[in-house]
């Protein structure tokens, strides 16, 4: 039952963005948001680096499994790498961080009111986990493709 929800999840979030070339959609940043839109931004993000994570895992997996290290799964890491320098380098975006700073003073001034100052931080917080994340599996992969 797991395995059917990530792979429906997968499916709706690769379905979601397969109209879009190398995270695309979040070409948006580059101009000022809502504080709506910028904190719809944030939800895809986390999107994206579960989805390249699902990559990473089946690469780490078949690595273990297979010891094989040229394979379609670690292949396919290879050929994502703009996809993860586009979702590593929104922060740097300087646009992106005047938008979620409007976003954190419409919040602290009470004008944006879907959202808490705690929902946000644990938004963040959590972005930055899957970042951290995202480097530790890829030491992982790193690792055993030379050691096998």
């Amino acid at each position: 039952m797991k395995k059917f929800k990530i792979a429906l999840f997968l499916f709706f979030f690769i379905s979601y963005l397969s109209a879009s070339d190398n995270y695309s959609d979040l070409d948006i940043i580059k101009k000022p948001l809502s504080s709506k839109e910028t904190y719809q931004i944030l939800n895809k993000i986390i999107l994206g680096y579960d989805l390249e994570m699902s990559f990473m895992d089946d690469c780490i997996n078949h690595l273990k499994l297979f010891k094989e290290k040229s394979n379609k799964p670690c292949t396919k890491i290879l050929d994502r790498q703009n996809y993860i320098s586009t979702l590593l380098n929104i922060f740097s975006n300087v646009n992106f961080r005047t938008n979620l700073n409007n976003l954190v003073n419409e919040i602290e001034k009470k004008k944006f009111t879907d959202v808490s100052e705690n929902q946000l931080m644990d938004k963040l917080n959590l972005i930055q986990n899957k970042i951290k994340e995202l480097g530790e599996k890829s030491a992982t992969i790193t690792f055993l493709l030379k050691n096998l």
